[in-house]
């Protein structure tokens, strides 16, 4: 994604992935004990209520939209002058207030380069529910969801080759269970979901581009600082900046910036990020780290750092302990995982060794579009 603040995730998805994708893998229910601090509109969960995490959770984390139905708001607003009369009829037709002219309707679908037909697509559930399912589906599949299968698909492959206590259906929750921070077995698969594909695709990205995405990934987690914390010091350790104070750090960012339209944060927000008292959202980020050699890397850092975090919040929502867990010691566990979960990857690959080449290309192909249950 060249530009994540206002980049179309979906149009920049790359061809092998719209490729071989399958629809998105559904989440299930899922229940919490206390609210979530951070991260709460964003799965819209009520402690003793048990219910599905909201639809856009996954776009919500790497954009800087509010909501994924903001998100076509502004993209027919800044496509059209007349996109905000659009989207109020697109809202309405979908609402089934009243129908589109195939007029207005070709010049929604057009100014969204999709198919007219994807607005008629039935919409049931809460206020908020996406008008456009099937774009949205689109967007959670990939990387989500095709990772995850991905990683199922190798690992039940490869199972000879795994650790003997590797299992997806109970191994996840004997896990947090064995580390004192309990989780019931929905509440854990959902944990391990969101870590499994996290850990495969930075290995992924790390084979084809030589790059070190899994380590980058595994020092978001550090137990020692909140994720925000963790990549703030990506920006202090940045070659440009080499900073050991936050407002020395500013300082040279200041420096570093030409055409900035916002001004910088103060020491204050920086602390309250770094301690995960405080949302740090995609724009925040990009303007922290505008004038940057490598800000876009720099951002994807923090599309990692925003997902960890938003693990971490849950986890400390769903824990079913007397009292909420403690970050540092939630997030050691979370690293050890992490690195279990590595483990896992690096020996599933070792099915593919050695294996006769049509042979391997099958299983390759069963790792992409493999199905799995919503519980296995």
């Amino acid at each position: 994604m060249e530009n994540l603040t206002t980049t179309d995730p979906i149009a920049a998805l790359p061809s092998w992935g719209v490729e071989l994708f399958v629809e998105q893998e559904p989440f299930w229910p899922l229940e919490i004990v206390r609210p979530m601090r951070l991260f709460k509109p964003y799965l819209g969960l009520e402690p003793g209520q048990r219910g599905m995490p909201r639809d856009d959770f996954l776009f919500r984390l790497i954009t800087s939209s509010r909501s994924f139905n903001a998100y076509i708001r502004d993209e027919l607003r800044q496509r059209s002058l007349y996109g905000e009369s659009l989207y109020r009829d697109l809202e309405n037709h979908k609402r089934g207030l009243h129908a589109m002219s195939r007029r207005v309707k070709r010049a929604i679908a057009d100014l969204l380069d999709i198919e007219p037909s994807a607005l008629d697509e039935p919409i049931v559930g809460r206020d908020g529910t996406p008008l456009i399912p099937s774009r949205l589906s689109t967007f959670n599949a990939f990387p989500e969801s095709l990772f995850f299968r991905m990683f199922r698909g190798l690992t039940r492959r490869g199972m000879l080759f795994l650790p003997d206590d590797y299992r997806w259906d109970s191994g996840c929750e004997g896990w947090w269970k064995q580390a004192g921070i309990p989780l019931p077995p929905a509440e854990s698969r959902f944990v391990d979901r969101l870590l499994s594909a996290a850990v495969f695709g930075c290995l992924v990205i790390d084979r084809w581009h030589r790059s070190d995405w899994s380590s980058r990934f595994r020092s978001l987690c550090d137990p020692k600082k909140h994720p925000f914390g963790n990549w703030l010091g990506f920006i202090k350790e940045h070659a440009e900046v080499r900073a050991n104070t936050n407002n020395e750090m500013l300082g040279k960012l200041s420096s570093k910036r030409i055409k900035a339209t916002e001004p910088l944060p103060d020491e204050a927000r920086i602390k309250k990020w770094s301690c995960g008292s405080d949302m740090l959202d995609i724009s925040a980020g990009a303007n922290l780290t505008a004038g940057l050699s490598d800000a876009k890397a720099l951002q994807r850092c923090l599309i990692l750092a925003r997902y960890i975090a938003l693990i971490i919040d849950f986890v400390s929502a769903a824990a079913l302990t007397p009292d909420q867990p403690k970050r540092a010691d939630l997030q050691r566990v979370l690293l050890e995982r992490v690195e279990y979960l590595k483990i896992v990857c690096d020996r599933a690959e070792l099915a593919f060794r050695d294996c006769p080449g049509a042979y391997r290309d099958t299983l390759l192909e069963l790792a992409f579009i493999g199905r799995t249950s919503r519980h296995d």
